[in-house]
């Protein structure tokens, strides 16, 4: 029967998995598609006097600041 002994985790290899992990996020943010590419159409177009800044915010020019949100809060 052989030791039931844990194996020896070295630094090398918790470094080696870190920056493995780190690059496998990078490469999936990367490839990952936009928000506003999955509409097609911008969800909030900006019109004569409005100033829209991404896809989900815009400000009129009165001031007044819409956001669209396509999903609730609830927690």
């Amino acid at each position: 029967m052989q030791d039931a002994k844990p194996k020896k985790r070295s630094r090398r290899r918790f470094i080696l998995g870190g920056l493995g992990l780190g690059g496998a996020l990078i490469v999936g943010w990367g490839v990952m598609p936009p928000r506003q590419r999955l509409n097609g159409a911008r969800p909030l177009p900006a019109e004569h006097g409005q100033i829209a800044l991404n896809g989900w915010l815009k400000i009129d020019a009165e001031g007044i600041v819409t956001v669209a949100m396509p999903r609730n809060e609830m927690g």
